[in-house]
């Protein structure tokens, strides 16, 4: 072939010339009688001078071409034209598209050429291209270290092979290759760690199992490989497969990592790990990531844990329920605050959509949650490599617990609005319990209360209509009483009368609360504080100690020591006969001491004469019931002073 014009040997034989004119292909092809024997006939000279015009016409236009050489008819090379029969067209020959057929067949047959390692092209410098790939990512190896990052285990086998195949003695002349299978097991573990650290530092809110499934997708080998194949690592993995394979991507990744780690320390390598496997949850939904199987329940155990309400599907709306591109769109309601929403093609589909919707909101890992930190607004974190989230499984156990172990509740009601002895200002907007329900622990600035057991003044507790117990707390530990509660009106103590839920666990109470009707009406909390009582009875005997010599009269003595810190004090005190509540007629207040101060209370042979208790054999006990000072009541319950005196 010269430039184009191709001559084959056969007598009747085609030339095709290509002339590239606009980019396009045209064919000329030419049918050639060769090597003819001259002849003086006239028409046989006619015929070869057309031949020689067009030999003259092809050598021109072939000529065009730049740096063309053309052979010339005066060349001895080239071959003599004695006829030219010219025929324009596009491969009219009807051996040629036989013969691509038959190309293709053995392509196919063939398969496709492997790919060849740079190496084969005779110009590549691995030392420089290692040298390069640590300078690309910034980052300063040791590259010996990262030289034994890209050796794999089945290259160094296969050098250990070629050596007894040529006669060496392994162990006088060791080989002197060392796989990368330690870098990458150090690798891997300080990814697995700073990716888990990193996480639960970033979604603090959410469950340990949830940041075990993300961890887990990041360091599968399917995100491992997509990773190392975009990262530059192909040609210089020494294996002896090429391109290597998906689990060789995976270990000289890691085995980079472990590298890094030991060139400066783990902490960049942490940083490493961020920048190129973390950032790989960009865009991506964690809730598709993390599937969890029983969603609704979870999320009863998250509300209940933040002291929520249960949670409550509602059908939002629908469209075409009755053809096959059915719609549901399903709300998650929580103290008839909407928490999260989805859609679907059925209903049980669309509920647990948006229940996830709703997890993924009380844990803010939601779309719309702050992104991911990374670079310059990360480097300052102090992560804690050893704290874990709480987790799902624990939770679920403690909602169960709680429902059957009301004691074990964590729903705290810690607000010193709810006080008893605090008064509603005028400027100060009400607040109302539309939203309280379930066990829950009562406290004011984290001490343990209990609510009030007599009625309330109006404009108490954050409302004009304060809650107040109707009835006497559970004095037996574990002890579960029903009780009724009053809501406090402007004419009545109790215009209104529900019914609640009590449990002694011992040091404080619980409480089964429901949610009000009305926006003004709010439960009330008091303090509980215990006072030591000093309780003494005057024995029934014919002895003139117990009797008075101004009134001759049996009587029976409660004398409280209360603390200088609560003086000013003053409490009601409750008598109780045979388990029947009665009041004393008599209860003063005496200074002993200028430190002390003593409250006593009296009950009289004539308060027993009133209850028709005429005869021996009776139980007294005494404790109080309020505290009130000269600035009104404070709404202080106390407990039993003295049992069975």
């Amino acid at each position: 072939m010269a430039n184009g014009v191709t001559f084959e040997p056969d007598f009747a034989e085609e030339i095709r010339v290509v002339h590239d004119f606009d980019k396009r292909l045209k064919y000329v092809q030419f049918d050639i009688i060769r090597d003819a024997p001259p002849s003086n006939d006239k028409n046989n000279n006619q015929t070869n001078s057309n031949a020689q015009n067009a030999f003259d016409v092809l050598m021109r236009k072939a000529n065009t071409q730049a740096n063309s050489k053309v052979p010339s008819k005066h060349d001895e090379t080239a071959p003599r034209f004695t006829g030219c029969i010219v025929r324009r067209g596009l491969n009219n020959s009807r051996k040629y598209t036989p013969m691509l057929r038959e190309l293709y067949k053995r392509r196919i047959k063939a398969g496709p050429e492997p790919e060849l390692h740079p190496s084969d092209a005779g110009c590549w410098n691995y030392n420089s291209e290692v040298y390069a790939f640590g300078k690309r990512y910034g980052e300063d190896f040791d590259e010996s270290l990262l030289r034994k990052a890209f050796i794999t285990s089945d290259y160094r086998q296969a050098e250990e092979e070629s050596r007894r195949q040529l006669g060496i003695d392994l162990e006088s002349v060791p080989v002197g290759v060392v796989d990368n299978s330690e870098l990458a097991q150090k690798g891997e573990q300080i990814a697995s760690r700073y990716i888990k650290a990193y996480l639960r530092h970033s979604y603090p809110m959410m469950l340990e199992e949830g940041i075990q499934a993300v961890h887990d997708y990041l360091m599968d080998d399917q995100m491992i490989y997509h990773i190392a194949s975009n990262f530059g690592l192909t040609d210089l993995i020494m294996s002896t497969n090429y391109p290597p394979e998906d689990h060789t991507y995976c270990t000289a990744f890691k085995a980079v990592i472990g590298a890094l780690a030991e060139s400066q320390n783990e902490e960049r390598a942490g940083l490493f790990v961020r920048d190129f496997v973390v950032s790989q949850l960009a865009g991506k939904n964690l809730m598709e990531i993390w599937d969890v199987k029983n969603p609704m329940g979870l999320l009863s155990s998250v509300l209940s844990m933040q002291g929520r309400g249960p949670p409550e599907p509602r059908l939002l709306w629908q469209s075409a329920s009755a053809t096959m591109l059915s719609l549901y769109h399903v709300g998650i309601y929580s103290n008839k605050q909407l928490v999260g929403r989805s859609p679907g093609e059925t209903l049980p589909i669309a509920e647990e959509m948006a229940a996830k919707d709703a997890l993924s909101k009380l844990m803010n890992i939601s779309l719309d949650a702050k992104p991911l930190q990374f670079g310059e607004k990360s480097e300052s974190w102090k992560l804690d490599f050893n704290q874990r989230n709480q987790s799902a499984n624990d939770l679920l156990q403690t909602s169960t617990m709680d429902a059957l172990e009301p004691c074990n509740t964590t729903i705290l009601v810690d607000d010193i609005t709810r006080s008893a002895s605090r008064f509603l200002g005028s400027n100060e907007a009400e607040k109302c319990d539309t939203t309280i329900h379930g066990w829950v622990r009562l406290k004011i600035n984290k001490t343990d209360a209990d609510m009030p057991t007599s009625c309330i003044d109006v404009f108490r507790c954050g409302s004009s209509m304060p809650i107040w117990l109707n009835g006497t707390l559970p004095e037996i530990e574990n002890d579960v009483v029903s009780l009724d509660v009053c809501y406090r009106g402007f004419m009545d103590c109790c215009e209104k009368r529900t019914q609640i839920q009590l449990k002694n666990c011992g040091t404080y109470n619980v409480y089964l609360l429901k949610s009000v009707d009305t926006c003004n009406a709010r439960y009330c909390v008091a303090i509980n504080i215990t006072f030591k009582g000093i309780a003494r009875v005057q024995p029934i005997e014919p002895n003139h100690d117990v009797y008075s010599n101004d009134e001759h009269m049996l009587k029976f003595r409660c004398n409280v020591n209360i603390p200088v810190e609560n003086k000013g004090h003053v409490f009601d005190l409750k008598w109780d006969l045979n388990g029947k509540t009665i009041l004393a007629n008599d209860t003063n207040t005496t200074n002993i001491k200028e430190e002390d101060f003593i409250q006593q209370a009296v009950l009289t042979a004539d308060d027993l004469k009133r209850e028709n208790q005429t005869t021996m054999g009776f139980k007294i006990s005494i404790r109080g019931i309020r505290g009130r000072t000269s600035k009104g009541d404070i709404g202080l319950d106390l407990m039993t002073l003295q049992k069975g005196l």
